[in-house]
């Protein structure tokens, strides 16, 4: 059984790499897709969503297939490609995770802007009569609300 299963993907991959089928490739995907879906939901993204992460599985389903040498490698197709799956799900995780302390990389501490004197906070506050200006105004930009009690 697990023959025919290693012969039948070294047909898919010998008629993507000869004729660039993708009917092959697709077929290959396939039949990899639990594999995928298991890997996908093993990382839980928060900014990419199933089929962004569907979409990076074909790309290195593809890539895979293409650069797979089953004459100089020792490790089936199958493990090939779900190192390869990891490593690229891997990657998107930590660019996920660096973009997320973006924040704090840009971050600048109030101390260092204020200075060990309060002339920042007293120079950028309002009078309370600026202030009750700046109210009356975005008062009058806002629409009034309708009265649902009839009040």
């Amino acid at each position: 059984m697990t023959q025919n299963k290693d012969e039948a993907t070294k047909e898919l991959l010998r008629r993507f790499k000869e004729y660039h089928c993708e009917d092959s490739l697709a077929e290959l995907f396939a039949k990899y897709k639990p594999l995928v879906i298991r890997a996908i939901t093993s990382f839980h993204f928060r900014t990419l969503d199933r089929d962004d992460l569907l979409q990076e599985a074909y790309i290195i389903c593809c890539s895979t297939a293409l650069s797979y040498n089953q004459t100089t490698t020792k490790a089936t197709y199958g493990c090939y490609f779900k190192a390869s799956l990891y490593n690229r799900l891997t990657t998107l995780k930590r660019e996920e995770t660096a973009n997320k302390r973006m924040g704090n990389v840009l971050a600048v501490p109030l101390d260092s802007i204020c200075g060990d004197d309060d002339s920042f906070i007293s120079e950028n506050t309002f009078s309370e009569l600026e202030a009750k200006i700046a109210l009356e105004q975005v008062m009058a930009k806002t629409p009034r609300q309708i009265n649902v009690f009839g009040k």
